[in-house]
């Protein structure tokens, strides 16, 4: 695991209680009415501060490069997560630099901040990822027991309609062994 790099600063005035520094940048998925084009379109983004750095935008402005892409005008994460750790490991690399106080790229390029940079008040935020199926582990008798004597008195350790809850959502076919909802 690599250290913080404590001398990497942004040219964004960033707030000291933020959660989102320059060494904190979570992945989303945003849209924004405000817009230039009002279409609300969902992309991909990184906060910053109090902002929402459109990846998109660096993406089509040829700042944001990565093997296997486009992957951040899309409405979701998934081919961004698929393209696997190398394109994970040059992306952050590369948007810590683009928002680094070192680099000019968006530093003075007011025209690009106005086109990449929103604040998260005017955005919109959606999942990020879409889940093809889930399973809910606590779906064995020994498992839900146990977990139950720990709120429970061991005799009273299932609920009476522990056998007819659902116990999995997918949509993928179920196994003949299990409850599934489709």
């Amino acid at each position: 695991m690599s250290k913080i790099d404590n001398t990497l600063t942004s040219f964004i005035d960033i707030a000291a209680d933020s959660d989102f520094s320059i060494h904190n940048l979570p992945y989303g998925i945003f849209s924004n009415a405000k817009d230039a084009a009002g279409n609300n379109k969902r992309r991909a983004g990184v906060a910053i501060g109090k902002y929402v750095l459109d990846l998109a935008v660096l993406e089509a402005e040829g700042l944001l490069s990565l093997e296997g892409g486009p992957y951040f005008d899309q409405p979701t994460l998934n081919a961004f997560i698929d393209s696997g750790r190398d394109n994970w490991t040059q992306a952050r690399s590369t948007i810590q630099t683009l928002l680094s106080s070192a680099s000019d790229a968006l530093c003075d390029n007011q025209d690009l901040q106005k086109k990449a940079l929103f604040n998260q008040a005017d955005v919109t935020m959606h999942l990020p990822v879409h889940v093809p199926g889930f399973t809910d582990f606590y779906s064995s008798k020994e498992h839900a027991t146990n977990v139950g004597t720990m709120f429970r008195d061991p005799n009273n350790a299932l609920l009476p309609n522990w056998t007819e809850m659902p116990v999995a959502i997918t949509d993928a076919p179920a196994p003949s062994s299990s409850v599934a909802l489709m």
